[in-house]
């Protein structure tokens, strides 16, 4: 049980994993007297929490130490719109290229083309690190640990891709059949609304 404490203290693992991985190696004799599952998890959860440093009052007194830093480059505080002088009389704006491309956010051509209206992927992954993180308003270290998991769950899947393995996409029945009773002409299907 020491060992899981240990572990439960310094790794991102959730409490049900790091007891299966403890117990697995375990000889039977030992495993009969390990306390209830129930007990074990809430134990290491509460080992985690007191990993943990206190919670700043502000965020100017937020110091994050480690990996998750990151040095501000030239993009670090962008705007969308950015004052230049000339000649240091007045003051003009001056517009910032947007952060992202309008082709990435443009529906209609892949409206036409049947394709997906939205963009999944982005609304998926929200929703997953949603549920990742559990809660609507999560203390700042439970955010940034969160957040890391995230990180290293996304690099194994880019490992995984440069290998070649595939990741399946789930459709669902209901979804591919409304698709396909829209069909991939908006106008027509609109027109079709107007007129009946």
């Amino acid at each position: 049980m020491a060992g899981m404490k240990e572990k439960a203290k310094d790794c991102h693992a959730k409490p049900a994993q790091i007891f299966a991985e403890g117990v697995g190696n375990l000889p039977s004799t030992t495993k009969c007297r390990m306390p209830l599952e129930e007990t074990a998890k809430r134990t290491f959860r509460n080992m985690k929490r007191k990993n943990l440093p206190p919670t700043p009052a502000t965020l100017s007194e937020l110091v994050i130490e480690g990996d998750l830093t990151t040095s501000g480059g030239k993009d670090s505080k962008r705007k969308p719109f950015r004052p230049s002088r000339r000649n240091g009389l007045s003051l003009h704006l001056r517009i910032d290229k947007p952060m992202f491309p309008s082709k990435l956010w443009n529906v209609h051509k892949s409206t036409l083309k049947g394709e997906d209206r939205i963009n999944k992927q982005v609304e998926g992954w929200n929703n997953r690190f949603a549920s990742i993180v559990g809660h609507d308003h999560p203390d700042i270290w439970v955010l940034i640990l969160k957040m890391s998991m995230e990180l290293s769950v996304d690099e194994t899947k880019l490992v995984q891709l440069s290998l070649g393995v595939t990741q399946v996409k789930r459709k669902r029945k209901f979804f591919v059949a409304l698709q396909g009773r829209h069909g991939s002409n908006p106008y027509a299907f609109n027109t079709g609304i107007a007129f009946s």
